[in-house]
């Protein structure tokens, strides 16, 4: 029960945070949503799912955030504090 508590606020706070470095780093030729965040059991590998619109832009926004990956993860690592 407190381990679902906690995967909950975590996946919640990577869904803030992601969208914060996106508002940052985007053109805003598009509205860019992150809908949700899903986290395997070990909290470790993460995948973002997203809308985009105007839907013609989703493929250049999926290709700009593949290519913004590392920049993505190394920003978290800096912004993200949690406990073990």
């Amino acid at each position: 029960m407190a381990d679902n508590i906690r995967n909950e606020r975590l996946t919640e706070y990577l869904k803030e945070e992601v969208s914060a470095y996106i508002a940052r780093e985007t053109n805003r030729t598009s509205l860019i949503t992150v809908t949700r965040v899903i986290l395997d059991k070990s909290l470790k590998i993460g995948q973002v799912l997203f809308t985009v619109y105007p839907e013609d832009k989703e493929e250049e926004v999926h290709n700009f955030l593949k290519r913004n990956a590392k920049e993505i993860r190394a920003y978290l690592r800096k912004n993200i504090r949690t406990r073990a």
